[in-house]
């Protein structure tokens, strides 16, 4: 198990194995940043885009949360950190490519098929964040009825992504940026045990 001091060691290890094209890179960094990719991938510590993609920092801005769920529009005044990276990365960094980076065994996607989300809507953080999902659950328990859990959840990986990209289309800066063809959307399920992805 990794401590505070492991990852201070980690760090000293970083800077000592810098090299001149590492140190330079950060320093142009610093003036600012200029993706052209925004990539919107689950919080869960087995999948880093910036690995799985091999980007070097400032290639990909970033977001995670769990289960890689994009939430309706709702400008409500509320605080919507998603949201927020969303329509930096359109309308700020002019990003031209939004990928919804899932992947298998998804805990998220988990408790959102094994807890009736409309149940556990007001328990915790979980279940309301989860519940963003439940047109894309409702729909795999109605079509595959005779599908194993295991079955259903891989489903879900996908058809929860194929929510996300129609959740997109909502926010107003997206879909003109998709209508301008100046912004494409595309969502994709990595594997955990075989490194593959599935492009959706």
């Amino acid at each position: 198990m990794k401590t505070i001091n492991d990852l201070k060691q980690g760090y000293h290890s970083f800077l000592n194995s810098m090299s001149t094209h590492d140190k330079e890179l950060y320093k142009n960094l610093a003036k600012g940043q200029s993706p052209n990719i925004f990539v919107l991938s689950c919080a869960d510590s087995r999948v880093e885009p910036n690995v799985i993609f091999q980007s070097e920092p400032g290639e990909i801005f970033t977001v995670r949360n769990v289960a890689n769920l994009v939430p309706p529009y709702c400008p409500d005044g509320g605080l919507h950190s998603t949201s927020a990276a969303l329509e930096f990365a359109v309308t700020a960094l002019n990003v031209n490519v939004i990928i919804i980076l899932g992947h298998t065994s998804c805990g998220g996607i988990k408790a959102c098929l094994d807890h009736d989300p409309v149940i556990y809507h007001n328990e915790g953080f979980i279940a309301p964040w989860v519940h963003i999902a439940a047109e894309a659950r409702y729909h795999i328990l109605r079509s595959y009825p005779e599908a194993s859990e295991n079955e259903k959840a891989s489903l879900l990986e996908k058809e929860a992504i194929r929510l996300s990209m129609r959740n997109l289309m909502a926010f107003p800066f997206v879909k003109k940026a998709v209508e301008n063809k100046q912004l494409e959307i595309a969502g994709a399920v990595f594997d955990l045990e075989t490194t593959q992805i599935s492009w959706i």
